[in-house]
């Protein structure tokens, strides 16, 4: 399986970004929003992990802690964050921020940014 053989550890990145909204429209755009950063992310050759697709079907279905858990759980295990516009007016972002933070979790407000900082484990996947 040779495709599958790395130099280096493909760098997994976590979107973070607002999900709760005052309506389902409203929360569908912040969804619809992490998953073109997502795609984004993984042709600049990042490996993503995207919670707002994880459970997209699943909102009132458990308590919304159930979810923040396992996103956080996820999150700890990643390379750094992605983080998405509109972050200020999000509680949940600003809390992962915060715990990416303590964790020495890079956290990154551009693509750009994430690009450099890990240039030299990315392959940009051509469209």
């Amino acid at each position: 399986m040779k495709q599958f053989e790395q130099k280096q550890k493909q760098p997994l990145i976590y979107i973070a970004g607002p999900y709760s909204a005052a309506n389902a429209w409203d929360r569908h755009k912040n969804i619809a929003a992490a998953e073109d950063l997502s795609m984004q992310a993984v042709k600049a050759g990042f490996a993503v992990h995207c919670p707002h697709s994880n459970f997209r079907h699943a909102y009132g279905w458990l308590p919304e802690s159930v979810f923040v858990r396992a996103d956080i759980t996820v999150m700890l295990r990643c390379d750094a964050l992605l983080i998405l516009p509109g972050w200020e007016d999000s509680k949940g972002t600003q809390e992962e921020i915060a715990i990416a933070g303590k964790e020495r979790i890079p956290a990154f407000f551009t693509l750009p940014a994430a690009v450099t900082h890990f240039a030299d484990r990315l392959e940009v996947v051509a469209a």
